[in-house]
C-alpha cells in the first residue's frame, strides 16, 4: 500500500513540472501597434520638446512666376512662411487651419530670380519656431525678340533702330566678318527701344551686324550676324573721316594742258571740327584693270592737296593726275588722309 501511494505521488510531482514547462514555451501575444493620426492630435508639451518641428520640405511646381511650397510639422499647428529675394525676407504669407501637412503657393514672382524662405511654426507657449533658410530659383522666361529692326546703311554710317518685347540693355557688335565682330555699341539704360548711329564705316563695304544685350529674366542674348553692306560712294556724296570732309564734284578722264595731258577731279574739302585743320592728302585713281594714276601735285587750277581750313570752312579745287588711259573704264579715287581712307566711285 505504502509503495501504491509513493508511485502516486511521483506521477503526480512529474505532471505539474511538465505543465509549468509548457506555460514557459508559449510566447506572449505582441500588442497591436499604435495608430497615431497626427491631423487629429491634440497640441501638448511632450511632442513640443522635439526640436526637429518641420521635416518634409519641398518645392514644386516652379514656373517664371509661381512656386508651390510644401512641408510637415511635428504637431498640429498654424505655420508662417516668411519670404523674399536678394536676401530680404520681407514676404509672409500663413497657412490658418491647426494642420501637420501644409502647403503653400507663391505667385506674383519674379521670373529668373532665387528667392529665399523660412517656415515659422507657433508653439503652445505663444512664441514662433523659425527653421534654416531654404531657396530656389524661379524659370527664367524666353530671351526677347525684335519687334521691330530698321538698319539704314550710308556711305559712312549705319543708322540702327530697334525695338524689344521688353525693356533690355543694348549691345551692338561690328565687322568685316562674324570673327571679327567688335563691341561698337553699348547702352546699359534698360530700355525696350534702342537706336544709334555707327560711325567710320566705309562705303561698298560688307559688314556683319548682332544685336544684343542683357535682360534680368533671361540673361545675356545676341542676334545672329546679319550682313549689311554700304552703299559705294560716288560723285556728288560726301565722306568724312576725323574732321576732315570731302565732296569730289566732277571727274575729268583726259585735260590737255601745257601741251600734255592730264586727268583731275574737282572737289570740295570742309572743316567740321571747331579748330584749325592743316592736311596733306595723298590720291591715286585706279582703274578695273588696277592701273594707278598717282597724283600731281601742281596744277594752275588750285592744288587741294594740302592746305588749312578754318573751323567750319570750306574750299573748293582741283587734284591733277597722271592721264588715265582711255580705254580705262570703272575708276575709284582713293585719298589717304592722316589715318583716314576715302574712297569714290568715280564712273
Amino acid at each position: 500500500m505504502k509503495k501504491l501511494l509513493l508511485l502516486l505521488a511521483i506521477v503526480l510531482i512529474l505532471g505539474g513540472c511538465v505543465e509549468e514547462v509548457e506555460e514557459q514555451d508559449v510566447p506572449e501575444p505582441e500588442p497591436a501597434p499604435l495608430v497615431m493620426d497626427l491631423s487629429e492630435q491634440e497640441l501638448n508639451e511632450s511632442v513640443e520638446t522635439d526640436e526637429s518641428y518641420v521635416t518634409g520640405v519641398r518645392v514644386s511646381l516652379i514656373t517664371q512666376h509661381s512656386a508651390r511650397i510644401s512641408w510637415l510639422t511635428a504637431f498640429p499647428t498654424e505655420s508662417i512662411l516668411i519670404y523674399g529675394s536678394g536676401g530680404n525676407l520681407t514676404n509672409m504669407a500663413v497657412k490658418q487651419g491647426r494642420r501637420a501637412a501644409h502647403t503653400i503657393y507663391l505667385i506674383a514672382l519674379e521670373p529668373n530670380t532665387e528667392y529665399s524662405f523660412r517656415i515659422g511654426v507657433n508653439l503652445s507657449n505663444g512664441t514662433i519656431w523659425e527653421s534654416e533658410t531654404y531657396n530656389f530659383t524661379t524659370l527664367s522666361l524666353p530671351l526677347p525678340g525684335l519687334i521691330n529692326l530698321s538698319v539704314v546703311p550710308g556711305h559712312s554710317q549705319i543708322n540702327i533702330t530697334w525695338r524689344l518685347e521688353r525693356p533690355a540693355t543694348a549691345v551692338v557688335k561690328l565687322g568685316t566678318s562674324p570673327e571679327a565682330a567688335r563691341v561698337v555699341y553699348t547702352n546699359s539704360t534698360r530700355s525696350a527701344t534702342h537706336s544709334t548711329v555707327l560711325y567710320g564705316v566705309y562705303p561698298g563695304k560688307k559688314y556683319y551686324l548682332s544685336i544684343g544685350g542683357y535682360d534680368r529674366y533671361s540673361g545675356s542674348f545676341e542676334t545672329d550676324p546679319m550682313v549689311v553692306t554700304t552703299p559705294p560712294a560716288s560723285l556728288g556724296d560726301t565722306l568724312e573721316r576725323g574732321n576732315l570732309s570731302i565732296t569730289p564734284m566732277e571727274f575729268i578722264k583726259r585735260y590737255r594742258t601745257d601741251n600734255r595731258y592730264m586727268s583731275y577731279v574737282r572737289l570740295n574739302f570742309g572743316n567740321t571740327g571747331g579748330s584749325f585743320l592743316e592736311y596733306s592728302i595723298y590720291a591715286a585713281i585706279i582703274d578695273e584693270e588696277g592701273r594707278q594714276y598717282n597724283l600731281v601735285r601742281t596744277s594752275e587750277m588750285g592744288d587741294l592737296s594740302k592746305g588749312m581750313l578754318l573751323p567750319g570752312a570750306r574750299r573748293e579745287g582741283f587734284l591733277l593726275f597722271e592721264p588715265v588711259a582711255r580705254e580705262s573704264k570703272k575708276h575709284r579715287l582713293i585719298i589717304m588722309y592722316r589715318n583716314y581712307t576715302y574712297e569714290f566711285h568715280l564712273t
